[in-house]
């Protein structure tokens, strides 16, 4: 299955489905998950549905569509995240800043305690921004990682996650 986009006599991509199993016999459940431009025109759901290579049981099959339904979900103007909720002294913190509009700045900072520890400002906010903090100089605990985004209405979001910076155990071990 695939939600297919079009505009002005052009395709604009599609979102396609997973799930789903071989048997042509049995109940299958397909979901599809994007995120649909804002351009588009038209949109419809191509489904394409593979016959049986066996022409006797090809013959015998009945293909049908019992349900299907589009549910739109409101996505979170911007995501801050990391690959891990924990990372030793040493190790670069990686984050991903997820936002539903671009044309905006984006600051992601550092916290600890409420206190500004590093800080990596003013980068164009596109779809999807990636980071890295480091940790080498930093004392274990609980750190924050906070995005703020700046649109040229002067309109500011924020989001934020929290990870747990531990000691290095295993370069004591080298000791």
């Amino acid at each position: 299955m695939t939600l297919r986009q079009s505009g002005k006599h052009e395709f604009l991509e599609g979102i396609s489905y997973s799930g789903g199993v071989d048997d042509p016999a049995v109940w299958n459940h397909f979901e599809a998950q994007g995120r649909l431009r804002a351009n588009f025109e038209h949109l419809d759901i191509h489904i394409s549905c593979p016959v049986p290579d066996d022409p006797e049981v090809a013959a015998k099959s009945i293909f049908y569509i019992d349900d299907v339904s589009l549910q739109a979900i409101e996505e979170a103007p911007m995501i801050v995240s990391t690959a891990l909720d924990e990372y030793y002294v040493g190790e670069s913190i990686q984050w991903a800043l997820t936002v539903a509009s671009s044309s905006s700045q984006a600051n992601v900072q550092l916290l600890s305690s409420g206190r500004l520890v590093s800080e990596q400002k003013n980068q164009s906010a596109t779809d999807r921004l990636l980071g890295s903090f480091e940790t080498a100089k930093l004392k274990p605990g609980i750190y924050i990682i906070k995005a703020t985004l700046n649109s040229e209405s002067g309109i500011g979001q924020t989001a934020q996650s929290q990870i747990l910076l531990t000691p290095a155990i295993f370069d004591s071990w080298k000791k």
